[in-house]
């Protein structure tokens, strides 16, 4: 049993901007469907920290008891990414998905969301289960959440 656990919080706006913090997850994906393709992140702009419980918060109200020689963590920063067009999809997901499709998986999802993105989030959420199983049964937990944005 591991003492740490991670995630991804967000929070995403009317006008397709989604604010959000990391704790060592993945980033999310984001389809334009109004160009057909998923938006690489400019992960040079995006801060991704460590699990939490990985180490202790330098914000905690017992700092200066406490002694922890790898240091301590800084304050999670609150990253924003913003749609670039008008309708599109975002896509929070575990590694498990990713690691279930392997060096084929941000391929295969553009593929399911160029030809769902004119369904639901239900319909596409379910259009990516189907491809899991069609694909092989799971090795590892898989979570993921569909969120779409349409004009």
């Amino acid at each position: 049993m591991s003492d740490f656990i991670t995630m991804c919080y967000g929070e995403i706006s009317e006008k397709g901007i989604i604010r959000f913090l990391s704790a060592a997850h993945p980033l999310p994906l984001v389809f334009c469907s109004d160009h057909d393709h998923l938006v690489p992140p400019d992960e040079q702009n995006i801060s991704v920290s460590q699990p939490i419980g990985f180490i202790p918060s330098r914000h905690t109200v017992d700092i200066k008891m406490n002694y922890n020689p790898v240091g301590f963590k800084d304050k999670y920063e609150i990253n924003e990414l913003k749609l670039p067009c008008e309708s599109g999809i975002f896509i929070l997901y575990t590694d498990g998905l990713s690691e279930h499709f392997e060096d084929s998986f941000e391929k295969e999802i553009e593929i399911i969301l160029k030809k769902s993105k004119n369904f639901s989030s239900k319909t596409i959420f379910n259009r990516i289960e189907k491809r899991i199983y069609d694909l092989k049964d799971p090795e590892d937990d898989i979570s993921y959440v569909v969120i779409k944005k349409v004009i």
